[in-house]
């Protein structure tokens, strides 16, 4: 694995380039170069990592020339959460950690369950 790293708006960008098989079990098939890029907070290097994929064969995958809006919102402190639930009367928080966040794919039926379940207390 390769890394570099720089900084974007005062946070610590680690760009990495991995070789990786291309399927799992089968090495005779060869492997494939992906890029992840790890955008660590300013202040947020205790707090756990948002890592990005992105591109994919003949697509690029571009740099940040800023980071606004969208990395706040990925970064919302739990506590800070739970405080302005805590002052919306009827709201229940639901904390998806126990989830796999990838869309609905693995855990999609599990958590629909789970707000079906919140609307009907």
């Amino acid at each position: 694995m390769e890394t570099t790293t720089h900084r974007v708006d005062g946070h610590d960008v680690h760009e990495h380039v991995l070789e990786v098989p291309l399927a799992h079990g089968q090495p005779g098939l060869g492997t494939i170069t992906i890029f992840a890029r790890e955008i660590v907070r300013q202040g947020g290097a205790d707090r756990p990592r948002l890592v990005w994929f992105q591109g994919g064969p003949g697509h690029r995958a571009q740099r940040p020339d800023s980071i606004n809006g969208w990395l706040d919102n990925m970064f919302v402190p739990r506590e800070g959460s739970l405080t302005t639930a805590a002052t919306i009367r009827g709201t229940r928080p639901l904390i998806t950690n126990a989830y796999q966040h990838d869309g609905l794919r693995v855990d999609g039926n599990r958590l629909l369950g789970r707000l079906i379940s919140l609307l009907r207390r």
